[in-house]
């Protein structure tokens, strides 16, 4: 059992413009319900760090695994999606926004549903995942 949960992270691999994007996924095993305010926290406090992929990219990581810093277990970083049972958080970080995905479609643009701006997210009062995909609606 568990609560597990995804934010893939879409940052740019180099400096134009123009340059590709790559990520990186950001694993939880058991806050995965959490994890939609966690990150609307964390951008929150990052407000400032929002055209600065590197330093925002941390500040993401350090907020939505800051019950892990003392253990082992629990979540994890990698380059593919982990077990999952929520819709997966997009943060495309240089478009700032924040999307939805269903498993094994987060790395299509045209499959992302619920794409909200970094100003229109941190201004909810409560985060929470969509109450439905849109191709279930």
């Amino acid at each position: 059992m568990g609560d597990r949960a995804n934010i893939y992270l879409e940052l740019p691999t180099g400096y134009a413009p123009d340059s590709p994007k790559g990520g990186v996924y950001l694993y939880t095993h058991w806050n995965g319900s959490e994890w939609p305010e966690r990150l609307r926290e964390a951008l929150a406090f990052g407000a400032n760090r929002w055209t600065d992929d590197q330093y925002l990219a941390r500040i993401i990581t350090s907020r939505v695994f800051a019950d892990l810093v003392d253990g082992e277990m629990g979540g994890g970083l990698s380059l593919a999606l982990g077990d999952n049972s929520h819709p997966i958080i997009v943060v495309e970080v240089a478009d700032q926004t924040v999307s939805f995905a269903d498993e094994d479609d987060e790395t299509d643009r045209d499959k992302r549903y619920g794409r909200v701006s970094f100003a229109e997210y941190v201004a909810q009062v409560r985060a929470s995942y969509p109450a439905r995909a849109p191709h279930l609606t």
